[in-house]
């Protein structure tokens, strides 16, 4: 599970799987899981941040993407590259061999 602010808000990442801004005092704002999407978004979100340009970026440990939102939760970008599977093994089979994808 991660959080980060935004503004007077909270963006919380949760394994349910989801994505949810919430209001300081509790209520909920906007949510995004594999329900209200009307697809598999998320499998196993981790670790969430905001940019300044009001984006919202999570990982996924589980597609080993990192998907980019807006404030509305709506997704504008997902990226994904091999090495997000295991960064930390740099053995010649965990090397990338097609480069970074973006969709």
């Amino acid at each position: 599970m991660g959080i980060a602010a935004q503004g007077k808000n909270l963006v919380v990442c949760y394994d349910h799987p989801g994505v949810k801004i919430i209001s300081k005092e509790g209520a909920m704002i906007e949510n995004l899981d594999n329900a209200t999407a009307g697809e598999e978004v998320f499998e196993k979100p981790r670790w969430i941040t905001t940019a300044i340009d009001d984006s919202i970026y999570v990982t996924d440990w589980g597609t080993h993407k990192v998907i980019r939102l807006d404030s509305k939760l709506t997704i504008l970008q997902t990226f994904s590259e091999p090495m997000l599977n295991a960064p930390w093994d740099n053995s010649p089979q965990q090397r990338p061999t097609t480069g970074v994808q973006f969709s």
